[in-house]
């Protein structure tokens, strides 16, 4: 015969079984973290693991999504302004493979993309209305200029060129800020020089005076030496040289802001460029003057002369 148990062991086993689940899922049947790993949130995370680094001040981030969801998460790091580019390299190096395989966080998916940039935070002016934007920003993840190294060496090397206020990348694409047009001739020139600038940039001086988007095989030192000349000449002038992306003659230069009387000087000098040797591979570039006459506004135009038209 076989035995039977008693209603009370029933009840006992019964009892330990659902000890034994409840300790496993939890009152609510959710699975519980696996024994000896905690899971902590992922900004105390990522200070912990990027915010010890030499040259970091802080490290953000910003949740794009709800907690818990696949939506992207931005991830900044934040360096101080006296970080060295050895320094910045490997806060670069570190970010991208922080990004790249995070530790499991409490309140982002393992699944949610991330998109981590380093970022200098600029100098606010007394008084001013708004902050100061960012002196260095470029992305390290997860599509860095060439890798994350490389980005922060030539960000870096940009940075420390005289003259030059902030630097920021996007999408591979620079944009620089200089102090004023009395440095833009020779800042352009060593920017021009660097890898980071071989598909061009943007470049201008604080307060916008002065504008120069520099594609390659668009604009001829000749073409950009002028046009910073004038800029100097007429500091209530606004000067801007602009290019498609797209094109081999796109560029042109606008000018706003003048008197007729200085529109026609400024017409002259730009007839009168000569292009130099090294500008051969160069279009002439149209310029449009925008003047205030005794009749309103006037446009004065013509070509900064070049090898091609």
């Amino acid at each position: 015969m076989r035995a039977r148990l008693l209603p009370s062991a029933t009840t006992a086993v019964l009892l330990c079984l659902a000890l034994a689940m409840t300790a496993c899922t939890g009152p609510s049947g959710s699975a519980q973290p696996t024994p000896g790993v905690t899971e902590t949130s992922f900004d105390q995370t990522a200070r912990d693991v990027l915010g010890r680094l030499q040259g970091v001040d802080k490290v953000e981030t910003i949740k794009l999504q709800p907690a818990k969801s696949s939506g992207t998460v931005g991830l900044e790091v934040v360096m101080s302004a006296t970080v060295t580019e050895d320094q910045a390299v490997a806060i670069a190096n570190a970010t991208h493979r922080f990004a790249q395989d995070p530790v499991p966080s409490v309140d982002v998916a393992p699944a949610a993309p991330i998109q981590a940039s380093l970022v200098i935070h600029g100098t606010d002016v007394p008084g001013a209305d708004s902050t100061a934007p960012n002196a260095v920003q470029f992305d390290v993840y997860p599509k860095p200029w060439k890798s994350a190294a490389s980005s922060a060496h030539a960000v870096m090397g940009i940075r420390s060129i005289a003259g030059v206020v902030s630097i920021a990348v996007d999408g591979g694409f620079p944009a620089v800020e200089v102090s004023d047009v009395s440095v833009m001739d020779a800042a352009l020139s060593r920017v021009r020089g660097s890898e980071l600038w071989k598909a061009g940039g943007d470049i201008r001086t604080s307060g916008g005076q002065l504008r120069i988007t520099d594609l390659p095989g668009q604009l001829s030192r000749s073409t950009i030496g002028a046009t910073i000349d004038q800029a100097a000449r007429y500091p209530d002038g606004q000067f801007s040289i602009e290019a498609a992306k797209a094109g081999p003659s796109a560029a042109a230069l606008y000018v706003d802001h003048v008197s007729l009387a200085d529109a026609q000087a400024i017409k002259a000098a730009l007839l009168a460029v000569t292009p130099d040797a090294g500008d051969l591979a160069t279009y002439a570039v149209p310029f449009h003057i925008q003047a205030t006459g005794l009749s309103g506004s006037v446009d004065v135009s013509g070509d900064i002369p070049g090898a091609k038209h």
